[in-house]
Formats: structure tokens, C-alpha cells, sequence
């Protein structure tokens, strides 16, 4: 069970919307198996510029409690699908880990596009990534080297949101989506069963779930360097 509502909505939300989102909420807690109730408030605000538009999730002390901070106009660009998987995904590396960015915004990114949309409708969006790729200049960046501020901030985004989660998308292609998905719900079952994340465990369970020694070398090398 869980609860979504709006507080101090500037602007009048559509049925629909709401609709939308106890979906997105329930798609997610069957993929994480998660049965505690959850009470999700998005508060309604302004967090755009002007090449980005911006949403954030809050912590909280209650893992049962949700905040989101977003605009309204945002939600039809995949942002509030964003924002809501991170309330499932609150296993983090420490802030000065190299794997931070990986686990903490590319995946969420990859798997809030992969669970909610068709076969089609996915590759539509990661077509349109790998579109932003191309015109970029920064693909010979690892997702590895997006701490402690050595790189810039564009290309921080364009490498956290843009080339990783095309590059995971690549993988579930390779081996298959629905194995590539099942490898990622186990990973995370054992992620807050034990409140442990690092790489070393993901290649352990990928491992377990049919990903080959080769598949996941090459993965590793992908988004280690640059975009082939």
C-alpha cells in the first residue's frame, strides 16, 4: 500500500497525473519488494534552468516517508519517475566514493526508464541519449572520475544521466532484458537486506543471475572510458 499527494500545489495537478504516479509507485515496490506502506508528498515548486530541469528527492529519518520536491510542468519528462525510484534505492556509497554517481543517479535513471516504459518507448528515449552523446564532447570521461570536481559540470550531467544509462541499456540488449532486470532485483534485494553496496557485489549477483566473466568485463570497460 502507499499514499501520494500534493502539497502547496501552486498549480492544479490533472486526475491523470495522479493516477500516473500511484502507478509508478506501485510498479516500483513490486520490482524491490517492497511491502511497507509508503507515504509519498510532492511538493510543487520551481526548479528549473535554463538547460536542465530539476528535481529532488529529501531523506528523511522514516524510510515510510517520501518528499519530492518538483514541478508540476515536469512531470511528463520522465523527472517525477526519477525522483520517486530513489525512495527504493536509498543504498548509497559514501559521497567521496568514486562509484557514487553510479549507483546513486545513472542506475535510478536506467531503471525508472526500463520499468515503465515499452520495449519501444525505451528505445525511443535512449535513442534520443545516445543522440545527446554524439554532439557532446565529453565521452571519453568515466562515470568514475565525476568526483571531487574533476570534470566540469556539464559534462558531469551529460556522463551521470546521459552516457551510463545508454551504456546500461546497451547491456540489457546484450544479454537480454528480462535476465538484465532480474540480475538488478536481486542486486537490490541483497542491497537493503544488508544496507551494503559497492561494485564487487553487483558483479557477484550479475554473475549468479547469467551475466558471463566476458559480458561484464566489457561492461566495466564501457563505462570506464570512452563511447565507442
Amino acid at each position: 500500500d502507499s499514499s501520494a499527494y500534493l502539497a502547496f500545489p501552486w498549480k492544479t495537478p490533472k486526475a491523470k497525473d495522479l493516477t500516473s504516479i500511484e502507478k509508478i509507485i506501485t510498479t516500483y515496490k513490486h520490482f524491490f519488494k517492497n511491502d511497507n506502506f509508503l507515504s509519498f508528498k510532492i511538493i510543487d515548486l520551481e526548479f528549473k534552468t535554463d538547460s536542465v530541469t530539476m528535481g529532488t528527492s529529501l531523506n528523511s529519518y522514516d524510510s515510510n516517508i517520501c518528499t519530492i520536491l518538483i514541478d508540476i510542468d515536469c512531470w511528463n519528462d520522465g523527472t517525477i519517475e526519477h525522483e520517486i525510484i530513489h525512495n527504493f534505492m536509498r543504498v548509497v556509497p559514501p559521497r567521496k566514493d568514486s562509484a557514487y554517481f553510479f549507483f546513486s543517479e545513472s542506475i535510478p535513471e536506467y531503471l525508472s526508464i526500463a520499468l515503465l516504459h515499452s520495449d519501444s518507448a525505451e528505445d525511443k528515449i535512449f535513442q534520443k541519449k545516445f543522440e545527446t552523446l554524439e554532439k557532446k564532447i565529453f565521452n571519453d570521461k568515466s562515470i568514475f572520475q565525476t568526483i571531487n570536481n574533476k570534470i566540469d559540470e556539464q559534462a558531469e550531467y551529460i556522463i551521470i544521466y546521459q552516457k551510463i544509462p545508454y551504456l546500461l541499456y546497451l547491456f540489457s540488449k546484450e544479454v537480454g532484458k528480462d535476465k538484465f532486470l532480474n540480475a538488478f532485483q536481486q542486486f537490490y534485494f541483497q542491497v537493503n537486506k544488508t544496507n551494503h553496496i559497492n561494485i564487487e557485489l553487483m558483479e557477484k549477483i550479475f554473475k549468479e543471475s547469467g551475466i558471463s566473466d566476458s559480458q561484464w568485463k566489457q561492461f566495466m570497460h564501457n563505462i570506464s572510458s570512452t563511447l565507442k
